[in-house]
């Protein structure tokens, strides 16, 4: 998800959360395994929920990212000129 991510230019903030998401919950569902406090059940209904909080902040990114793409664009700041025509910009 994390290269899915990377390559289709989504907001570098939901790559680290990913990541982030990722890591912890590898190591809360491994050393709760290996510490015997959990179940192998368990820990693989932890990597599950962990797994649907990725999805879903997936889900979040890309509609994110659609809606940033379909935002009309900034007006140029005031005193910009026009590289075709060397005048003033007018802001409309």
């Amino acid at each position: 998800m994390k290269l899915l991510f990377i390559f289709k230019g989504v907001a570098l903030k939901h790559v680290f959360i990913t990541a982030g998401l990722t890591v912890s919950g590898i190591l809360i569902s491994l050393f709760g395994f290996v510490s015997g406090k959990i179940s192998a059940i368990q820990s693989f209904a932890i990597e599950s929920v962990f797994a649907g909080f990725i999805l879903a902040l997936g889900f979040y990114a890309f509609i994110e990212k659609r809606e940033e793409k379909l935002r009309p664009p900034k007006p140029p700041p005031k005193g910009t000129r026009c590289p075709v025509r060397v005048g003033f910009v007018k802001e409309d």
